[in-house]
C-alpha cells in the first residue's frame, strides 16, 4: 500500500509547513528557519498587512518535499491555515501548479486546528481542549475568541464557541487582551513601521513574579451552569490607562515596573 502524504501550511505568523503519513508527522519546519527572517510573516513590501497577498513559505515547502523525496504529484491533500478570514484557497490555487488544485482541502475553524495540534500529538485517548487566540476564524463577520472542546478517541466535538462581532476583535478576544498586556509591558518583535509581533510566552513568565490585586475590577466573570465567560473588555482598557496614570512615570523598561508585572 502506498503511503498518503498530506502537506500542511500554516499562513499566520511563524510560516511553516509540515508532512503527514498516517497520522505521524514526518518532516517540518518553519520558514525563518530558512529565510532567516524572525516570525518569516511573508508580506511583500507594496502588500505590508494585507493577507490576500501572503506569499507560500515556499522554502519550507521544498524542504519538506526534498526530505521525504517526493513532489506535488505525490501529495494526498494541502491544506493552508490562516486566521481571520481565510484566504488560504485561494492563495494556493494562485500558486501551485495546476494538477495540485483538486488536491487544496479548507480547514474549517481555526481554533479547530489548534485543537487538533493539541489533542493528536499528546497521547491522550480523551480530553477537554480550549483554544484561545488573539483571532480565531473569522465568518458571517463574527471572529472566534475561545473555544471549548472534548476530544474522545478520533473525534474532536465543540462544546461552546464564543464569537464577537469581527469589527471589535480587536478589543474583545481574549487573545487580544493578552497581546494588549504584553505590548504594555513592551514585549513585541517590531518588523517594520507597521508590523509587530507580541512575544506573549515572554508575558506568561513575567507572570509568575506578579501579585493579586484585590482592588483591581474582576476582568472575567462566569454564570453557573454556562461555558461562557463575561469579558469586561472595556472596563480593562479604562483600568489599565487608569494604572498607567498613577504609577507610569516612563523610566527603565516596561516589564520591570510593579504594575505591569501584576497585571501579568
Amino acid at each position: 500500500m502506498n503511503n498518503v502524504y498530506h502537506l500542511g501550511i500554516n499562513l499566520g505568523h511563524d510560516r511553516s509547513a509540515a508532512i503527514v503519513v498516517d497520522g505521524e508527522i514526518k518532516v517540518a519546519i518553519q520558514q525563518e528557519r530558512l529565510d532567516r527572517s524572525k516570525h518569516s510573516l511573508g508580506y511583500l513590501n507594496q502588500f505590508m498587512g494585507d493577507n490576500t497577498k501572503i506569499q507560500l513559505p515556499w522554502e519550507s515547502i521544498h524542504y519538506c518535499l526534498n526530505e521525504l523525496g517526493i513532489g506535488f504529484e505525490q501529495l494526498g491533500s494541502i491544506t493552508a491555515n490562516m486566521p481571520g478570514t481565510d484566504y488560504s484557497a485561494d492563495i494556493l490555487k494562485k500558486a501551485l501548479p495546476q494538477n495540485t488544485i483538486d488536491k487544496i482541502q479548507v480547514i474549517p475553524s481555526h481554533h479547530l486546528s489548534h485543537a487538533y495540534t493539541a489533542y493528536w500529538p499528546s497521547g491522550f485517548d480523551k480530553s477537554l481542549i480550549l483554544s484561545i487566540d488573539a483571532t480565531g476564524s473569522t465568518h458571517r463577520h463574527k471572529t472566534e475568541s475561545y473555544s471549548l472542546y472534548q476530544a474522545n478517541g478520533n473525534s474532536i466535538e465543540l462544546l461552546h464557541s464564543e464569537c464577537i462581532d469581527s469589527h471589535l476583535a480587536e478589543l474583545s478576544t481574549l487573545g487580544f487582551l493578552y497581546e494588549y498586556i504584553t505590548k504594555k509591558a513592551d514585549f513585541t518583535t517590531r518588523l517594520s513601521d507597521v508590523l509587530e509581533v507580541p512575544e506573549a510566552g515572554k508575558l506568561m513568565g513575567l507572570a509568575s513574579y506578579g501579585k493579586h490585586q484585590k482592588k483591581w475590577t474582576k476582568w472575567f466573570t462566569k454564570k453557573k451552569g454556562s461555558l461562557r465567560v463575561d469579558v469586561a473588555s472595556y472596563d480593562i482598557f479604562l483600568e489599565v490607562e487608569a494604572l498607567s496614570k498613577l504609577y507610569d512615570q516612563g523610566e527603565g523598561k516596561a516589564y520591570l515596573r510593579p504594575y505591569i508585572v501584576d497585571l501579568a
